[in-house]
């Protein structure tokens, strides 16, 4: 394979948090570790059949399994000298020495890039010297910080709000040592059952949505049942993981090293890659002009969850995808139809 791919090993569901917007229905009351075992296994096979960028951790929440999490770093960075990323919401960081610590222990492991939030929904549950201790560490060794603000109708807080909370100078923006993306909660897991409809911000406006997706394929992720996906937009993998986003196959019945070349090969997701979930969805409603749709949508991940989630949508989907030519198909296109 020729892509370029960013591994991503969901270690665990367990969170102490239960923010509204998650995708993950992630919290206390979980459970779900992926094993140590398992995860090398992953890790290997993925090495062998994928160009590896680097490894992703994340959750739920990786430090609740702090030393999962720095084993396995240590392992891809040692022996494939791959760089690791980590996503947290910054829960555990009691103090600027604790922060200093853990970023430190990791650094050696090989982390290069972390990720946390800083949101509304996330300040329900942790402080805000919390998340700037960790960021303030994580410049302290030069690392790359992504701070992620969710953001709804009724929020308080948005991503120019989140730079000045964290008091991040316009030249680290500048940089790109420092990147604040703002974006809407996704319609599936807690967020589709606790959040009011009439929360999510969307459009009509296709510029927010009209694109060809960058992650499906490139990002694929493995979930704690095994349940391997084509992007870490998925979703809580314990109910039905079949019917998600981009799902490739279950690790435990199929082994990997298949199930990472079938998806390189799937049709559908080549056509997400190439063209965007929109371009799709365009074609189905030209060809079932009745098609029930939202019509409001904010990114291609929501898109997706119209094309995956929406059963009607997605039973046009199905008869649309047979229908392609042999030579559509060869070249991932759409636009004879």
């Amino acid at each position: 394979m020729k892509t370029k791919s960013d591994l991503n090993l969901v270690l665990t569901y367990a969170c102490d948090f239960s923010c509204k917007h998650c995708i993950c229905n992630s919290g206390p009351f979980r459970k779900e570790v992926m094993s140590y075992e398992k995860a090398v296994n992953y890790l290997d096979t993925a090495a062998s059949v994928l160009d590896l960028a680097s490894i992703g951790y994340t959750g739920g929440e990786p430090f609740t399994v702090y030393p999962l999490l720095k084993e396995l770093m240590y392992y891809a960075n040692r022996k494939y000298g791959l760089p690791a990323g980590v996503v947290t919401n910054c829960g555990w960081c009691k103090s600027p020495q604790t922060a200093t610590q853990k970023i430190e222990e990791l650094i050696a492991c090989g982390l290069r890039s972390i990720v946390v939030s800083l949101d509304s929904f996330h300040l329900e549950f942790v402080r805000l010297e919390s998340i700037k201790n960790v960021v303030d560490a994580a410049l302290k060794y030069n690392l790359q910080i992504t701070v992620n603000t969710v953001v709804t109708r009724n929020v308080q807080i948005s991503k120019n709000d989140a730079k000045n909370l964290l008091s991040i100078s316009d030249d680290l923006i500048e940089s790109g040592q420092v990147t604040f993306k703002e974006f809407g909660p996704l319609r599936t897991g807690r967020a589709k059952r606790v959040l009011d409809p009439e929360e999510y911000i969307d459009t009509t406006d296709e510029t927010h949505f009209n694109g060809n997706c960058p992650f499906i394929i490139n990002t694929p992720a493995i979930a704690p049942d095994g349940s391997v996906y084509s992007c870490c937009c998925f979703g809580d993998a314990t109910k039905e993981p079949e019917q998600l986003i981009g799902y490739c196959g279950n690790s435990n019945t199929t082994p990997l090293h298949d199930i990472l070349v079938a998806m390189d090969n799937n049709l559908l997701f080549n056509i997400l890659k190439t063209n965007g979930p929109y371009a799709i969805l365009k074609a189905l409603q030209k060809n079932n002009p009745n098609l029930t749709t939202r019509g409001r949508y904010l990114t291609n991940c929501d898109v997706c969850i119209e094309l995956y989630h929406n059963k009607e949508v997605k039973k046009a989907l199905q008869a649309f995808l047979k229908s392609l030519s042999s030579e559509d198909r060869k070249e991932a296109k759409i636009c004879s139809k």
